[in-house]
């Protein structure tokens, strides 16, 4: 039942993320970082691939990309769940690689980037929701994280 409350999570934080338009914070990269630290790796894998294809079926001139962003960043974070300690200094570390990662292989693959004030303000935005988010996540499926 977790499981599907947290791919039903993913669907809803999709809908809200396409919904806002150009300065959206990235909700559902965010999602499948905190998922990650908490849930098994078949899970882990099955929610990367959901959200990686929910966000690539909005732009399919980049197919693929957002598949491949969200499996990195499941299989990344799945990776570290046994060495990191609990703790939200953590999360903001793992997020901002995350979105370093995201931005720096659009420009390789693409040659293109977005424009600089979107990258900050809608990445602002994604750090500021970091704790409320784990908070809030935490709370709805119960499976806190193991000591490393």
């Amino acid at each position: 039942m977790r499981t599907f409350f947290r791919f039903l999570i993913i669907y809803l934080l999709f809908l809200l993320q396409t919904g806002i338009g150009r300065y959206a914070p990235d909700l559902v990269l965010l999602a499948v970082l905190i998922f990650a630290l908490s849930a098994a790796p078949k899970t882990t894998l099955g929610l990367s691939l959901f959200a990686g294809f929910c966000l690539d079926l909005v732009n399919p001139m980049t197919f693929g990309f957002n598949l491949l962003i969200c499996l990195i960043t499941g299989f990344g974070i799945q990776s570290l769940q046994k060495l990191v300690y609990y703790g939200h200094r953590y999360l903001f570390l793992f997020l901002l690689i995350v979105l370093g990662l995201k931005y720096g292989l659009g420009f390789l693959i693409f040659g293109a980037i977005p424009p600089i004030p979107e990258i900050i303000v809608s990445g602002l935005i994604t750090l500021i929701l970091v704790l409320p988010f784990n908070f809030i996540f935490d709370r709805l499926v119960a499976n806190p994280w193991r000591i490393g």
